[in-house]
């Protein structure tokens, strides 16, 4: 299902009685995120050679204390995450240096929702999210960046992403320091 776009999110169940038809919604989960490998697996340090489509969501707190990555980034347009990623309230505690250019590398037609982002050790250069996001939904977003970083190169966008945000919709998207 990873490659195939049509097969994931909002669809429906037809149930047929012998009295009547019946169209049930559900949501198609891809699968089910509970390691930060889980999660590299689906951005820019994965070698996937295709887009990345699913609905995927996050089943506890993942934290990236003690994970060496085994690839390094992708940038490639083609072969970006393009699904849905909904963090379902949990926190994702990164290690800066683990992501430094972002998690995702590039974002496409993606939405990732319900979701907090904490970098651990944050020095206000590079971004969180992606080095690239274009035609994505950020809803339920929250980026919680180290109290000590008293400014960040380039303006909060910049902390999401500093490759460039283009046609993004941000719904509910927060910055806060701990």
């Amino acid at each position: 299902m990873k490659e195939n776009k049509q097969e994931y999110g909002l669809g429906t169940v037809e149930v047929i009685t012998k009295t009547a038809v019946y169209n049930v919604p559900v949501n198609i989960i891809t699968d089910e995120i509970s390691t930060v490998a889980d999660l590299m697996s689906l951005g820019a340090y994965s070698d996937n050679s295709a887009p990345i489509y699913g609905y995927y969501i996050i089943t506890n707190d993942i934290s990236s204390q003690g994970y060496t990555r085994s690839t390094t980034a992708s940038w490639a347009f083609e072969n970006c995450f393009q699904g849905i990623l909904d963090g379902k309230r949990h926190k994702v505690s990164l290690n800066f240096s683990t992501t430094r250019n972002g998690l995702f590398g590039v974002l496409k037609n993606s939405t990732i929702k319900n979701l907090t982002i904490e970098a651990t050790d944050y020095d206000g250069s590079g971004c969180l999210l992606a080095y690239y996001i274009n035609k994505c939904v950020l809803q339920n977003v929250n980026f919680v960046i180290p109290n000590e970083i008293t400014e960040v190169s380039g303006s909060c966008d910049y902390v999401i992403s500093n490759g460039g945000i283009m046609r993004t919709v941000f719904n509910s998207v927060k910055f806060e320091s701990n």
